[in-house]
């Protein structure tokens, strides 16, 4: 039994149990934070909390908050893209509108890729309008509405609250709801506050699509 015992790899098998109570540690430490952040942000906007109930009695899927906001419903949610390593969860807020041509518009910062991929024909449509043109990259099915449409009250919003640094920001409108949306957790405050801010332009740009006609 004692040589039994002494070929059995005590350290892996001591470091596996200790990433696994870290990741507890951890996933209950996020759980928490996320509740508390968005608890705060619900009062702060007089909206609605909204919890799952938990997995396997311990984890809690993230809350959402919905309510109203300048006559627009409005959320905050989680969701995630792709699938094991490349799996990936972002954080979003969401105003409803109506889409009867279904406009479609993506926007997000310049950077050195995004100046690559123009090279090689990713669309990027200019509105004639300087610093708007060199800071955002601007994607839609209706590129001369938009040039008209993105008045200076619309456009002077984003250009002074959009985190540039932030490469996986990203705004766009494609059916009923206009969505921001980062790459990271409700866990983050600062993220939250972003958000906060730029939740008027948000409301403002939910009327695009409401007057768009193709």
């Amino acid at each position: 039994m004692e040589n039994m015992l002494a070929a059995v790899p005590i350290a892996p098998i001591a470091i596996f149990g200790g990433i696994v109570v870290l990741m507890v540690v951890v996933g209950v430490w996020a759980t928490r934070k996320t509740r508390d952040n968005l608890t705060r942000l619900a009062r702060d906007l007089g909206m609605q909390l909204r919890e799952k109930p938990a997995v396997l009695g311990l984890f809690r899927p993230a809350p959402t908050v919905d309510g109203d906001k300048g006559g627009r419903k409005v959320r905050f949610f989680q969701f995630s893209t792709g699938a094991g390593k490349s799996r990936q969860t972002w954080s979003a807020v969401g105003v409803g509108c109506a889409n009867p041509h279904d406009l479609k518009l993506k926007l997000f910062a310049q950077n050195f890729l995004t100046q690559l991929g123009e090279k090689f024909g990713m669309q990027d449509v200019r509105l004639g309008q300087l610093p708007f043109d060199e800071k955002f990259v601007v994607q839609t099915n209706a590129p001369d509405y938009l040039r008209a449409a993105l008045l200076p009250e619309l456009r002077d919003p984003l250009l002074r609250h959009w985190p540039f640094l932030l490469g996986s920001a990203h705004l766009k409108i494609d059916g009923g709801e206009v969505v921001y949306a980062e790459n990271g957790q409700f866990t983050d405050e600062a993220m939250l506050q972003r958000m906060k801010t730029l939740l008027d332009v948000l409301i403002a740009l939910a009327a695009l699509p409401e007057v768009y006609s193709a």
